[in-house]
């Protein structure tokens, strides 16, 4: 991350943002500031769950 916030949301509230868009009309999303040579794994890990959820509530529809 180039600018960590320490009083951020966090995951879990991230993932009931996510999960209040089902049956919504969600044409793109954007995943920045993940840097593999800077994380000990758990923000690529994080990132692909996000980017499964989003895929599977857009198959969903």
């Amino acid at each position: 991350m180039g600018n960590p916030e320490s009083v951020g949301i966090s995951s879990r509230e991230l993932f009931d943002m996510i999960y209040s868009l089902d049956g919504t009309k969600v044409i793109c999303f954007d995943i920045v500031e993940l840097n593999p040579t800077h994380d000990n794994g758990a923000t690529a890990s994080l990132a692909a769950k996000i980017m499964s959820t989003m895929i599977a509530l857009n198959l969903k529809r």
